[in-house]
C-alpha cells in the first residue's frame, strides 16, 4: 500500500514492519478490544480503496493512525515514568 501510494513519506513503512508487528501484538494482549478495532479498520480502509472511495479510505486512515499514535504516545509516556504498560492487562 505504501508504495502504491508513491509518497515518499510513507515509503520507508515496511522496514517498520518488525516495530510495527510487534505493536500490535502488545495491543492485542494489553487490550484485546483495540485489536480488534484496528483489524476493522484496515478491512474498512481497504474496502474503501477497493471501491475507489478516496475520501472515505483517507478518513479511515486518518482516524486509525490518530488512535494508534495516541495509543503509543501513552504508553511511552507510562514506560518512562516507569509505570510499565499504559493499559492494564485483563
Amino acid at each position: 500500500m505504501a508504495q502504491c501510494a508513491h509518497n515518499g513519506a510513507i515509503e520507508p513503512l515496511p522496514s517498520l514492519q518488525g516495530p510495527l508487528q510487534m505493536s500490535l501484538e502488545e495491543a492485542q494482549q494489553v487490550a484485546p478490544e483495540m485489536g480488534r478495532r484496528g483489524v476493522q479498520e484496515h478491512l474498512a480502509f481497504v474496502e474503501a480503496v477497493r471501491d475507489h472511495e478516496v475520501d472515505k479510505a483517507v478518513e479511515i486512515m486518518r482516524a486509525h493512525l490518530e488512535r494508534t499514535a495516541a495509543r503509543v504516545r501513552q504508553e511511552e509516556k507510562s514506560r518512562t515514568a516507569g509505570d510499565g504498560p499504559a493499559l492494564k492487562r485483563s
